[in-house]
């Protein structure tokens, strides 16, 4: 973002605080429940927090183990990450393959290669929402640059680029 009433504190100024956190909460009320239909039970989506930071603050905060989708648009030099821990990808799966979750802790570790396949249907519903909640704000498209395991730097993050973090809870 390149404007002149940035706030000290993160970078956003209050009027694309107020935008962004309005078209993110619609986003988590849709992404909920689309992911719910996909993984046949009840989930709630919820925006925790936004805000501004350097690379190295985002790429900190991540949780590892996890997966990453870069998303990259024409109009953007900089990708669009999204992260998931693994083990939230692995309590969708576990449901879309039809366990119950809720009565095992499970491990996270190395995705096979069907639940690989599962969890490209969960990123095909992100970006179909992502679409449908930036399509007022931002007339880019998205495509999938990759998908990775990998929960170490992610060399595509422009060192010298703030960042702008969005985290949400699944329930």
């Amino acid at each position: 973002f390149s404007d002149s009433n940035v706030s000290a504190d993160d970078g956003l100024s209050a009027e694309q605080r107020v935008l962004l956190h309005a078209v993110h909460e619609r986003f988590a009320r849709r992404l909920a429940l689309a992911w719910s239909a996909l993984v046949r039970a009840q989930l709630d989506v919820r925006l925790l927090d936004l805000g501004c930071m350097s690379p190295a603050e985002f790429l900190e905060q991540r949780e590892s183990p996890g997966c990453a989708i870069a998303l990259r648009s024409p109009e953007s030099d900089a990708p669009i990450v999204v992260h998931f821990p693994v083990s939230m990808l692995q309590l969708m799966i576990e449901r879309m393959l039809g366990g119950d979750s809720d009565n095992q802790p499970l491990v996270p570790s190395p995705l096979t290669e069907i639940e690989q396949r599962l969890v490209g249907r969960i990123y095909d519903t992100l970006i179909d929402e992502l679409r449908q909640a930036w399509g007022q704000i931002w007339e880019g498209e998205l495509s999938v640059e990759r998908v990775t395991e990998r929960s170490g730097l992610d060399t595509n993050l422009a060192l010298h680029a703030p960042v702008v973090s969005f985290r949400f809870e699944l329930g």
